[in-house]
Parts: structure tokens; sequence; C-alpha cells
């Protein structure tokens, strides 16, 4: 039994060999596969669509088609990864790029609809330490803290820190791998760093937002973003913490090998897939908009052009 977990094959399958091998059960994942990307690719249509007729416009309509698009980007690149394997490493190494500049898209709607460089200060006072994901658990031990201008440039280099690290370890992991020094599927020592640091630059980035966000918004959220602002902290905890929860189980013998993949690609797989089925539900979820209301006297209706 323990063949199928310690398998001798270690590289990855391409394209034509997985065709070859195929299964009844693959060809049933793939066509769910299929389903779940034209869901989210004609959702995200249909949710542009609904922002262009909305009364959004200029910076705020652009910030929030980056944002919505987060989504379909991700389905697509592991659609991808899903039926070419071999591309799985310049897939991470993309969509890493374009969710890094997705929280900073994300940062700059926040900061400027609250005018943060102005009145803010005021109005909002102090904003607690205790936020996840990093400190939910000690709220008794984190205090408030003023809003400062120098509060708020420590935000934003706690979320650019982010929008730069990963990319580039993300880089250096491709370059290793096709320098012949990994073999994809196979973790070395130097690929597990990279995903430590990774993880913590993202927990990081997570905390900084939450900081901003939670801590300068109105309960009623008179311009809408609590929701995306949650799904894009999923899909953070996703590329982040899914594919290393399932790398785990699989270097624990809990993942078994097939005909084509060793253990840690069967992991890799599950990832792929398993994001196709989270992305078209999570699109789903930040699409829903509450109606604009007031808001500690301020106009929730301002909009920004460039």
């Amino acid at each position: 039994m323990m063949q199928h977990y310690n398998c001798s094959y270690n590289a990855a399958p391409s394209t034509g060999e997985l065709i070859k091998n195929v299964n009844s059960r693959q060809k049933v994942i793939f066509w769910f596969a299929v389903s779940f990307l034209s869901c989210t690719i004609l959702f995200t249509i249909f949710n542009i669509y609904n922002l262009f007729k909305s009364n959004h416009h200029g910076f705020k309509l652009k910030k929030l088609l980056f944002i919505q698009s987060t989504y379909a980007v991700y389905a697509s690149i592991s659609f991808i990864s899903l039926i070419s394997p071999r591309s799985s490493v310049l897939g991470e190494l993309v969509f890493s790029v374009y969710l890094s500049f997705t929280l900073k898209e994300f940062m700059n709607l926040v900061m400027r609809l609250l005018q943060m460089d102005n009145e803010v200060y005021d109005i909002y006072g102090a904003v607690s330490l205790s936020q996840p994901p990093l400190a939910c658990c000690f709220f008794c031990l984190c205090p408030s803290v003023p809003l400062s201008r120098k509060f708020f440039r420590l935000i934003k280099l706690g979320i650019l820190q982010a929008v730069f690290l990963r990319p580039f370890l993300n880089y250096i992991g491709a370059v290793v791998w096709l320098d012949g020094n990994s073999t994809l599927g196979i973790e070395s020592p130097h690929e597990e760093i990279i995903d430590y640091v990774n993880a913590a630059s993202v927990l990081i980035a997570m905390y900084c937002i939450a900081l901003l966000f939670n801590g300068t918004t109105e309960s009623d959220d008179p311009h809408g973003l609590r929701i995306k602002y949650i799904c894009i902290q999923l899909v953070c905890l996703i590329s982040g913490l899914q594919h290393a929860i399932l790398s785990t189980m699989s270097k624990r013998q809990l993942i078994p090998c097939d005909a084509v993949f060793n253990s840690q690609l069967r992991a890799s797989d599950i990832h792929s897939f398993l994001v196709l089925g989270e992305m078209p539900i999570l699109l789903i979820i930040s699409s829903f908009h509450k109606s604009p209301s007031s808001c500690r006297g301020r106009n929730p209706a301002v909009e920004f052009d460039d």
C-alpha cells in the first residue's frame, strides 16, 4: 500500500502524457472544472456590466474592476495548471503579482474614499490593534493607537511589502526550478523557506488591511466594501494556506499518488480544482452591494476622477 504514497517518479507529466493516462474519474473532474471556470468568467462579465451601469465613476470604477477580476484570473490560472501541471510554477508567479496589486488597489480605494489625508484623524480618533488574522486572540493585550499620518504610512508599508516581496519570492522559486535545483512537486528546503516567508508576508498584509478597513469603516458600510474586503481576505488565505495544508498532507502520506502524479503533484492538482470551485462562490458573494447610506457626516456618494 505504501507504494501508492512513495512513488518513484518525480517529474510532472506533460499535457500529452496526462491525456494518454486520463481515466473516467479525471474526465468528470475536467468537465466540472470547465463548468466552474465558465461560471466564473460569465459572472465576471455580468458583474463588470453591472459596475458600468452603476453610479461608480472614475477612480472607484477602475479599482473595483481590477478587484472583481481577481476571481476570474485565479480560476483561469488554476484551470491551466490543472491541464498543464508543468505550468503551475509560472501560474503561481503570475497570480502572486496580480493578487499583490489587488491588495494595493484595495488599499488605495479605501484610503481615497475615506479621504484619509484630511479630516479622518479627528473623525475616527483611534484604532484597536486587535485585528484578525494575527491579533484576534489577544484583544486584552492589544491597545488602541491614535490615527496619524505615521500610522497610515506604516499601514501602507505593511501592505506594499507583500506587493513587492511575494512576486519576487515566486520569481526566485521559478528560477530555482528552471535552473534544475528543484523538482516540480517535490519541495526542496529552498522552496519551503520561500513558502514560509510568503505566508508571513501575506499574513502581515492581511493584518494591515484589517487595521485599515475595520478601524476606519463605519458599521453600516456606506461604500459597500465590507463584502469585497472579506472575499479578498479569503482569496489571500486560499492562495497562501490551502496549498500549504495540502502539501503538508501529502508529506504525511495522506494523499496517494496515481498513474501520472506523485503525492505532492496530486496535492497541487487538488488545490487547483478546489480553487476553481471556490472562485465563483466568492465572486457571487463579493458582488452583493448595499445601497449607500449616510456615515459620520460625510457624503458617501463622493466619487473621484483621475
